[in-house]
């Protein structure tokens, strides 16, 4: 007995062990991969404005898959399962579409007859039926239609003591005529500068316009982008694991699986949040009667996934709520609705939509969508969860060992 335990000592001192130079190289190789990683992302980030619909689209395709393989596993091809997908999307699309646009409609032929104080006479008999006095103003709700904003505004001006002290003093100081005075001796300096200002606004507007296009045409391309990585996502996969090297192999697929079931889950799980936050808000807002109300639930919902993103909506909705109840209860009613679903409603369903899926923090996860947006712009708020928890598994899954193992000789020669 004690002669075999003598064997197994000696061949175990006799199996050979990781040097410091298998270390050294090691380390090399996992900075020869972060030098990799952050050379690609300078990349993506030069070409931020090409690549963002591009990984918009990879994205997509990356938490379609498991459905498309569910199809497959049933027999469908993977082009009829892809296929299948787009239809539903699309039928789901027009359902969407189909729903808001009454809504849509409604509420731009009100915001019409809120400036104009004219009412919609669909009929075109000139009197205010029943069915119109839904869009005619009646502000102090005595039956007789009111006059708009715009008219408002100008009777406003009419009463106020300021405008006509304001007047008084213009026509008393001869303002106006000094005003002309002063042009036609300053008109070669007032074109030069009107030119200027009308070449800046010229550009801007070209600039817009681009920009607009440019979107437009990604916008355009993002479906095409989408069915081709769906339909290929399968063999992409497979091409890519005979690349890895047999010695790597396992654990860069435990490490990808890991990977990816971490970030599908996230990201399947924010999208089930953002719609549902979309429809309580567009609810929300359909109830107070707010103009536009649903439009602007649905997008403040929507862009929930991006922190404060949904501001820019929130703001032109209170000030919507401000003109069209001109009481400061339904501005903060406006307000609440948006605090509520953000702070009390998300916090809640968060659990259950995510758990611990990604295996980061809350706070971490802020951070991280901070970070990588000052890095890669857009694109580093589209790719800052996946690759902060690939950095993750990554570091824990290579560079923890390397770091373990060069402390253990330290710690052995202590002993």
């Amino acid at each position: 007995m004690a002669k075999a335990k003598s064997l197994s000592k000696s061949a175990d001192a006799a199996k050979p062990g990781k040097t410091a130079a298998d270390r050294k190289r090691g380390v090399l190789r996992v900075f020869l991969w972060v030098g990799l990683v952050a050379a690609g992302l300078g990349f993506i980030y030069y070409l931020s404005d090409i690549f963002a619909p591009l990984l918009a689209a990879l994205a997509v395709a990356y938490m379609l898959d498991p459905l498309v393989r569910r199809l497959e596993k049933r027999g469908w091809s993977r082009r009829k399962s892809v296929i299948v997908i787009f239809a539903a999307a699309l039928l789901a699309m027009i359902v969407v579409v189909g729903t808001i646009t009454p809504f849509v409609v409604r509420d731009i032929s009100g915001s019409v007859v809120a400036l104009t104080g004219e009412f919609d006479d669909a009929n075109r008999n000139g009197v205010l039926d029943d069915d119109e006095k839904a869009s005619f103003n009646d502000w102090n709700e005595d039956g007789v239609a009111d006059p708009g904003y715009i008219v408002r505004a100008d009777l406003w001006m009419a009463k106020s003591p300021h405008f006509h002290e304001v007047r008084k003093y213009m026509v008393e100081n001869r303002i106006p005529e000094r005003v002309v005075e002063w042009a036609k001796e300053n008109a070669r300096e007032i074109a030069r500068t009107t030119f200027d200002f009308g070449s800046a606004g010229f550009k801007a507007i070209l600039g817009a316009f681009s920009a607009v296009t440019w979107w437009a045409v990604n916008v355009m391309l993002f479906p095409i982008y989408l069915y081709f990585f769906l339909e290929g996502f399968g063999g992409v996969r497979d091409k890519t694991v005979e690349f890895i090297p047999s010695v790597w192999r396992p654990k860069i697929q435990k490490m990808g699986a890991e990977i990816g079931e971490s970030v599908s889950a996230f990201f399947r799980g924010r999208l089930i949040l953002i719609f549902i936050l979309a429809i309580l808000t567009a609810i929300a807002y359909a109830i107070i009667g707010l103009r536009f109300g649903v439009i602007l639930g649905l997008l403040i919902g929507l862009t929930s996934l991006v922190p404060f993103l949904p501001l820019a909506f929130v703001v032109p909705a209170m000030v919507i709520a401000g003109l069209e109840f001109q009481t400061a209860g339904m501005v903060i009613a406006v307000l609440s609705v948006y605090l509520v679903s953000q702070f009390i409603i998300e916090p809640v369903l968060t659990p259950y939509l995510l758990g611990k899926s990604t295996g980061l923090h809350v706070v971490t996860v802020m951070v991280a969508l901070f970070v990588w947006a000052r890095l890669l712009g857009a694109v580093g708020l589209l790719l800052a969860v996946p690759i902060t928890a690939a950095l993750k598994v990554i570091a824990r899954e290579t560079v923890l060992p390397l770091l373990a193992e060069q402390e253990a000789p330290a710690v052995e020669g202590s002993s």
